[in-house]
């Protein structure tokens, strides 16, 4: 598994981070959790479009911050397949498709959805997950955020937990993968937010012995002392990093 960090921080993007944007390359297939801003750091990385005729996107949910980049793709992948994965119907009470559809549309995007590419497939997932391509499963677990948001596994090599408050499920999943990708917006506990806090996965990574992990949808009103003072912290793992723009997890 190669996993290619676009965008790690989250709401805001700033000129060291853009928001939620990961692609991964596992058993030659091209995978996209969300499309935040940090889409726009595709022209670093072009040759992955002549590597791969699918690009696959699986959404967490669709806050604009994870969604937006989305309306960049077209610059890329007109003669691809595209395959998109979103929470749907049995969450929203609308499907995945009619959601993005009503997003990328006129007056806000002059380009339907439907007219990408050459090929634009749009999935509902639900509880049960799904299959992809027959080879890998993706496992969905419900999250605690302000709208829908769902972690997501992806076979044994990653969980990806954006937008959500720490959850003893997501630990769960992730002593069976490879990598966690976990979102880091407080320093310390604080009841009143929907996001979560630094302790607090500390003390679940120590419960669960979950050794390698990063640190992502990062506060944008972080200093560098704050950021200094987390990746101190996290020295104790084995694999464990307040991830940045352009970094690269092989495992």
């Amino acid at each position: 598994m190669k996993l290619t960090v676009l965008g790690s921080g989250g709401w805001i993007p700033t000129k060291k981070r853009q928001t939620c944007t990961y692609f991964m390359e596992i058993e030659d297939n091209l995978i996209f959790l969300d499309t935040g801003t940090g889409m726009s750091r595709l022209c670093n990385y072009t040759s992955i479009f002549d590597k791969y005729n699918t690009i696959n996107i699986i959404y967490s949910h669709y806050h604009l911050d994870h969604v937006i980049g989305l309306i960049y793709l077209p610059n890329w992948i007109k003669d691809h397949r595209v395959r998109i994965w979103g929470p749907g119907t049995s969450f929203y009470g609308k499907s995945c498709q009619e959601i993005l559809s009503s997003m990328i549309s006129s007056p806000f995007f002059a380009l339907p959805i439907d007219k990408f590419s050459k090929e634009i497939e749009i999935h509902d997932y639900d509880a049960n997950g799904f299959n992809f391509n027959d080879k890998i499963d993706v496992l969905i677990n419900a999250q605690k955020h302000s709208d829908p948001s769902f972690g997501i596994t992806i076979g044994n090599y990653i969980h990806y937990a954006t937008d959500t408050n720490v959850i003893e499920s997501t630990f769960q999943r992730s002593e069976h993968v490879k990598y966690l990708l976990h979102e880091c917006w407080d320093i310390q506990y604080d009841a009143k937010t929907e996001h979560s806090s630094v302790s607090e996965i500390l003390r679940m990574t120590r419960k669960y012995s979950i050794a390698n992990f990063g640190l992502i949808h990062i506060n944008p009103n972080w200093s560098k002392e704050d950021e200094d003072n987390i990746s101190y912290l996290l020295k104790e793992f084995t694999n464990a990093k307040l991830l940045n723009d352009g970094d690269v997890i092989i495992l």
